[in-house]
């Protein structure tokens, strides 16, 4: 018995490979506690990851090839009696019994003679991959490693050069077809015969309509701990963590990542913003929206930053590209009181707008009012070049323009996640707080290669100017256009907008907790400022209501 167990294994092709590539790419995000696997390879090489396939396709690939494939352990004996028994009465091979698994095997580590031992070897690889990955990375290894014919090996090359697509924008038919080659690439591949492939298209479109829910595949379960939204947040850590680290050598380390994100917060996030989307669908379609929340110290503790990862993972949250609009006049005033100004300091109009009180204002009923020509008179008095000191001290203004009025600095860009660090910076009275998403790295020998330490001894401005800003965001929550999120008294915050409307923030803290919300499109056709407030407001006031004490 031992003769032959090393007959079939002493030359059995070892999983080393991919286990090195997996053992170099693996990490452990930490979202308190809560751990999820990710395949860094995925980033680097241009391979897809398991959430980027649409379920469409996943239910095309398995219908076809292997039925079974999230319910047994890498052999399906049942169908390997059916094709032996289909081969035995044909006289030839008309069916096979290869999982998925020992397919993958088979691709990867294996000659492609058809000789006995070689389909035991697989059967042990098989069993072997089984116990090493889970469903979700070999389905992911073997879409990614696939012939579809036509020179395209993988899913990813195949959807492109078929239908100039990316694998996430797939549709139905489109599934169908790609899973349609897997049979016989080379004979189905529509560049070769478009109606062989077209008719196995339509075969695997019935097969799927009759079995329309798939045994044991749930892509919703499958995100394991986390929600889709998260997705943004572990997709922003894995393409930049390897800055904090210094060019290490990273070879053959397993990282654990212990990120930022707090669970508690972040379910209570997706959850009033899945809520609210219901509430106000018809407004707020084709719109996109981004949420942050971090604490004083900078870390991000929650975050969503598109309206549907599985649809579209550009992040929103991140984007640098968003002009600052109207909120740049936080940081007008934050200047001007930096400068010994008083929020009952007393300003006089010139204009005949109709907008404007007739003769004169405090700055703070400027402020809570949003009126314009305060912050135009004021940068007369201040300069372009202080604003922008004062916005780059606070984390903004990273390009350093030096642009010379107020209109220039309304088209300053930002983003959402620099925005609420400016405003942790102002509720933190001066200090410079800096957003991060990463908390520690360590290797698979617990060794500490990164660890974050807060930093709150670099003061930009005075405690007291930090007391006078507070008044007015907090005036402007009690007096002011924000009056629907006065859910306490320790709530501060201020919202801003560009002329149409396309593009409308909105940032509050309490005692503990900064909250930022962006709301955007290219298309807002009827919306105005009263209407954006009002979307703004509640959903500030909603998230507020479950995170903050």
């Amino acid at each position: 018995m031992g003769g032959i167990i090393f007959y079939y294994c002493y030359d059995l092709p070892s999983l080393e490979r991919l286990e090195k590539k997996q053992s170099q790419s693996i990490i452990h995000v930490d979202y308190n506690n809560s751990i999820r696997l990710v395949n860094e390879s995925e980033i680097s090489s241009g391979e897809i990851n398991f959430f980027q396939i649409p379920s469409e396709l996943i239910k095309a690939v398995i219908l076809t090839e292997d039925r079974k494939f999230f319910s047994h352990r890498g052999l399906d004996f049942l169908a390997i009696i059916r094709a032996y028994i289909a081969n035995k009465k044909a006289g030839k091979i008309v069916q096979g019994g290869s999982t998925i698994t020992q397919q993958l095997a088979k691709m990867l580590f294996l000659q492609p003679q058809k000789t006995f031992k070689r389909k035991v070897q697989e059967a042990i690889l098989a069993l072997q991959l089984e116990q090493y990955f889970t469903k979700q990375q070999i389905l992911t290894f073997y879409l990614n490693h696939a012939y579809f014919g036509s020179g395209n090996y993988g899913i990813k090359q195949a959807s492109k050069e078929y239908f100039n697509k990316k694998v996430s924008d797939l549709t139905l038919e489109e599934s169908a077809l790609l899973a349609g080659l897997l049979k016989a690439p080379s004979k189905i591949s529509p560049k070769n015969d478009y109606n062989l492939a077209r008719k196995r298209a339509n075969l695997i479109l019935q097969i799927i309509k009759k079995n329309n829910h798939l045994q044991g595949f749930d892509k919703k379960q499958s995100y394991d701990f986390i929600g889709k939204a998260r997705f943004y947040f572990s997709d922003y850590v894995l393409k930049n963590y390897q800055k904090y680290l210094d060019f290490q050598d990273l070879n053959n380390q397993e990282l654990t990542i212990k990120s930022t994100l707090d669970q508690k917060v972040q379910n209570s996030i997706e959850y009033v913003t899945e809520n609210f989307f219901r509430e106000y669908k018809k407004e707020l379609e084709s719109k996109q929206i981004a949420v942050i929340v971090s604490d004083y110290n900078g870390a991000i503790i929650g975050m969503i930053a598109g309206n549907d990862y599985q649809q579209n993972s550009f992040n929103h949250a991140i984007d640098p590209s968003k002009s600052i609009d109207s909120m740049i006049d936080n940081f007008i005033y934050l200047t001007a009181l930096d400068n010994d100004a008083k929020t009952d300091d007393v300003f006089y109009i010139s204009s005949n707008n109709y907008h404007y009180p007739k003769n004169a204002v405090t700055l703070r009923s400027a402020f809570y009012h949003g009126y314009q020509f305060l912050p135009q008179q004021l940068l007369k008095k201040f300069s372009a070049k202080e604003i922008y000191e004062t916005m780059e001290w606070c984390g903004l203004n990273k390009k350093h323009y030096q642009y010379q009025n107020i209109e220039m600095l309304n088209q300053e860009l930002t983003s959402l996640v620099d925005l609420v660090g400016a405003f942790a910076t102002i509720a933190n009275n001066g200090f410079v707080i800096s957003p991060y998403f990463i908390s520690q790295i360590t290797n698979n020998n617990k060794k500490i290669l990164y660890q974050k330490t807060p930093d709150l001894t670099n003061r930009f401005f005075k405690k007291t100017t930090a007391y006078k800003m507070k008044e007015l965001l907090r005036y402007r929550v009690e007096n002011g256009d924000l009056k629907n999120i006065n859910i306490a008294s320790n709530i501060h915050a201020t919202i801003g907008s560009n002329k149409d409307f396309s593009n409308n923030w909105l940032i509050g803290f309490d005692s503990n907790k900064i909250i930022g919300i962006w709301l955007g499109n290219k298309h807002l056709k009827g919306s105005s400022q009263v209407f954006e407030n009002k979307i703004l407001g509640n959903l500030f006031a909603n998230i507020a209501r479950n995170i903050m004490p």
